[in-house]
């Protein structure tokens, strides 16, 4: 099996599994574990894996993106540095409706796998979103 055969192979299970450990994948796959986790970094690298201590997890299944009024701060910030008049609630609202917008449209909707889970970052460093995935990956591992 060549290398984008085996990566795609990993990515394909992941998404069905929710996701891949790295012995489990070495003993199915039939190679070491150091090529397993070569093709995991290379999976994260182009966007749709997540690492975690083991394995990793597909993207589909995190939702890293920050709350609505957070998001709407950011808007706010950039039309003033671009001098242009804006209400904070018009920004709220309008990120709203967006967000509907997204989810609902029948062509490449904006969803998520139903057993997605969501982080809100809001106030949380990097460091602290980490932690708080690996402690949901952990307690998903033993259940």
């Amino acid at each position: 099996m060549y290398a984008e055969e085996r990566q795609q192979h990993i990515l394909d299970r992941a998404r069905a599994a929710g996701r891949v450990e790295v012995n489990a994948l070495a003993e199915a796959l039939d190679v070491t574990p150091e090529t397993v986790r070569r093709d995991l970094t290379i999976l994260e690298r182009h966007g749709v894996l997540r690492r975690v201590h083991g394995g990793a997890i597909p993207v589909e299944r995190l939702g890293f993106e920050p709350g609505v009024e957070t998001r709407a701060e950011r808007r706010y910030k950039q039309l003033m540095e671009k001098g242009m008049y804006a209400k904070m609630n018009d920004v709220v609202e309008e990120l709203r409706r967006r967000d509907e917008r997204d989810s609902s449209r029948p062509v490449a909707p904006l969803k998520h796998y139903p057993d997605a889970i969501f982080l809100d970052t809001t106030g949380l460093t990097v460091a602290e979103a980490v932690q708080k995935i690996l402690g949901w990956w952990r307690e998903k591992s033993r259940g």
